[in-house]
């Protein structure tokens, strides 16, 4: 590791030495005012400030993800107030869930966007996070509660969106990196760069992550003890190029790493009469791209014009002791919208959307596809309106409503789903908000079409709908910044896995059930005489069936997230971030603890070092793993280990 690190800093140093001045961003600048004042999109699909927005959002900027030295996406949403990750295909892919919401198959029935752009997956309705480059993040901006209006399926449990870092004011080109090298031979490496000449824009982001080392023992269904070695290798990177109104993006992901079953072991064993129980770990080489091509045009004031056209496209394969899986997932998706102010008063978004997607999975054992064996593609198409009218001048009403078509094969299914707002400013810095929205998620191809020895898909589901209810108050008293939220959701049409109605020794997926998700969360920003600046979040949740009056299994009850950074002096300062779990389904409570420093050795130099321990106190963290949930397996760890990193970062 000393070796690593010298030669590291011997290649970047003299690359700091031209550096003209210190152009790194000066993070406490900005007055909690400011930052009250932020402005935000993904609420409402046009810029407004976080206090006056409809709707519980929480932000997080590219200077919080600085301040607390996170190292991936996945890191920043775990210290963000309701939000958690479980365990995906036998721990092959992280994904999150928002509010405890977690149903079967994985779908978290929350949507992803990259600068608007869904990044959906037909396959399996998720996603991971290692697709996005943690160099190209301005701000994460999440909206909880049903937001079908205004994004189409998934957008049940919430959005989270992911705003692309731009030129700054003043500034022609700026050059970000960072890297960091670990315990397990870990290291993160991110780069950004920016550049604009009269009316070009280019922006080309870079983030690289391997380890491999550490060694997770788990359980198997005979009750041997196993063990998995961890190997990650994954890359991203995502560019823009835009002219005038027009702007072409493209982002692309590849990443590998084993992944282990925790059920049906038989084919998985070395050797038919292996007592000891080694098992053969399943290597996972994942891919993905998008493309995606937009024209905006401001008319005038009160006209704004929006055309979009994506195009998605994933494949991992799944290495087996006796073969392998191809999945697959193709998509492309198209909007357009119009920004229309017809008074001083009234304002609406107007839209029509149409999408065209299909996923699949080639077994080669079979050599045939179990699902998308048909090549039945999926459509919708859809048409939506979002507006708000100025009813006092401390007082606004905000509505909205999406009517939706979909085909699939000879299924044809369709829904309208409202929402309406108000929002009432008691004074500048306090703010009430009632919210009320309606959502849907169109089924996903591992539900419509699987077929195993065991599951036999339901090409006739209908879509699963939500119903969200939210009061919040939002404010900020002496350097504070805070919103509270009191929310209730209902789920019907329920896609749950069951026990075939025509083969009792089958199971299938049926839309049955009703649930509702309640409770409450705090969440906050401070700032103290321009040295301590942090965040601090409570989120409690229940779950309940509400055909059977049972408690649901996979909804944690406390979650309380925490992070500070504290500014010692010009060229010193650290960091804490620490969050606690509850009991989720069979995956014990945690608490976790991490520290940091950043030193700035030269006051001239856009230069810093970092140092930081990742689980400070050796938790052992499990997360649950609900579509192989077992007696004799609940779950498969995330990690057992502490994790020291050292690094350098830069900005000019």
């Amino acid at each position: 590791m000393r070796k690593a690190l010298f030669l590291l800093i011997f290649l970047i140093l003299p690359f700091f030495i031209f550096a003209q001045e210190n152009n790194l961003t000066e993070y406490y600048k900005l007055s909690l005012e400011e930052v009250m004042n932020l402005e935000i999109y993904s609420a409402n699909k046009k810029k407004e400030t976080l206090l006056e927005t409809p709707a519980v959002v929480n932000v997080i900027t590219s200077d919080d993800i600085k301040l607390l030295n996170f190292n991936t996406l996945e890191q920043v949403l775990e210290y963000s107030t309701g939000i958690a990750s479980l365990n995906g295909e036998g721990n092959i892919f992280t994904t999150s869930t928002i509010r405890g919401n977690t149903l079967i198959n994985y779908n978290t029935n929350t949507l992803l966007l990259y600068d608007g752009i869904p990044l959906y997956n037909a396959y399996h309705g998720s996603f991971d996070f290692q697709a996005i480059p943690l160099s190209s993040i301005d701000r994460v901006e999440i909206i909880k509660g049903s937001n079908s209006v205004l994004y189409g399926s998934n957008a049940v449990n919430g959005v989270i969106n992911i705003i692309s870092k731009k030129t700054k004011v003043g500034k022609a080109n700026q050059i970000e990196g960072r890297i960091k090298y670990g315990t397990y031979n870990t290291l993160y490496s991110n780069t950004s760069l920016i550049a604009n000449k009269d009316d070009w824009e280019f922006s080309i982001f870079s983030d690289l992550l391997t380890t491999d080392g550490e060694t997770l023992p788990y359980k198997d269904e005979k009750g041997n003890i196993l063990e998995l070695e961890k190997a990650y290798k994954g890359a991203c990177i995502a560019t823009k190029v835009a002219y005038k109104d027009l702007h072409l993006n493209f982002k692309y992901y590849t990443r590998s790493l084993p992944g282990v079953r925790t059920r049906e072991f038989k084919p998985v064993y070395t050797s038919p009469g292996d007592s000891v129980g080694i098992i053969h770990p399943e290597l996972s080489d994942e891919s993905s791209y998008l493309v995606n091509l937009e024209y905006d045009k401001d008319f005038s004031e009160k006209l704004v014009l929006n055309v979009r056209s994506n195009i998605v496209d994933w494949r991992l394969r799944k290495e087996l002791f006796d073969g392998y899986w191809d999945y697959t997932s193709f998509g492309i998706y198209n909007d357009l919208s119009l920004n229309v102010k017809s008074t001083e008063k009234i304002y609406n978004k107007i839209g029509v959307s149409f999408n065209h997607y299909i996923g699949r999975r080639f077994k080669s054992q079979d050599n045939s596809y179990d699902i998308g064996k048909n090549n039945i593609w999926t459509d919708d198409v859809a048409v939506f309106i979002n507006g708000e009218y100025i009813i006092l001048k401390s007082l606004k009403g905000f509505y909205g409503a999406r009517f939706y078509y979909a085909k699939y094969g000879k299924t044809t299914f369709n829904d309208f789903s409202p929402r309406f707002a108000l929002t009432y400013s008691l004074n500048k810095k306090l703010f009430f908000k009632a919210v009320y929205g309606k959502s849907y998620r169109i089924p996903t191809y591992f539900e419509k079409e699987v077929a195993s020895a065991s599951v036999v898909g339901n090409p006739n589901l209908y879509p699963e709908k939500s119903t969200s209810y939210d009061f919040i108050i939002s404010g900020s008293y002496k350097g504070v910044q805070f919103d509270i939220d009191m929310f209730y959701s209902e789920i019907i049409n329920r896609i749950l896995r069951v026990p075939s109605p025509d083969d009792i020794t089958m199971f299938t997926n049926l839309n049955i059930g009703k649930i509702a998700l309640y409770g409450g969360e705090f969440n906050s920003k401070f700032k103290m005489k321009e040295k301590v600046y942090g965040f601090l979040g409570y989120s409690y949740t229940e779950g309940v069936d509400l055909e059977t009056s049972k408690k649901l299994e996979y909804v944690f009850n406390n979650m309380v997230n925490f992070g500070v950074n504290m500014q010692f002096n010009a060229w010193l300062s650290g960091n804490i971030s620490a969050k606690y779990m509850d009991d989720w389904g069979q995956a014990p409570n945690y608490t976790l603890l991490n520290l940091g420093l950043s030193l700035k050795p030269n006051a001239r130099l856009p230069l810093f070092i970092e140092a930081k321990i990742d689980n400070v106190l050796n938790t052992k963290i499990y997360l649950p793993e609900i579509a192989r949930k077992s007696e004799l397996v609940p779950t498969i760890p995330k990690t057992f280990s502490r994790i020291f990193y050292i690094g350098l970062s830069f900005n000019f």
